[in-house]
């Protein structure tokens, strides 16, 4: 849990970095149904966020025990494809 606050931390004081700048640097919409999967993910606020703004992929984040504590954060109507 420390590393990914640490890690929450060192991002947000990243000049241009945000959350919702991830799904407009691709074009997310051009993978059709597609299945991504999210290594190092964290506590999954990219992953959410890339499910509210495409509702055709569905995905799943991966991290390491500690580092996802705090995952259940997850909005009710993405649980289904987050």
């Amino acid at each position: 849990m420390r590393f990914a606050s640490a890690m929450q931390a060192a991002v947000d004081h990243v000049p241009g970095y945000a959350v919702v700048a991830v799904s407009k640097v691709y074009v997310w919409a051009s993978l059709g149904n597609a299945y991504i999967v999210n290594i190092g993910g964290s506590r999954g606020q990219v992953t959410i966020e890339l499910a509210k703004n495409f509702g055709n992929i569905k995905l799943l984040v991966q991290d390491a025990a500690t580092a996802i504590k705090g995952a259940d954060d997850v909005p009710e109507q993405l649980k289904e494809r987050v």
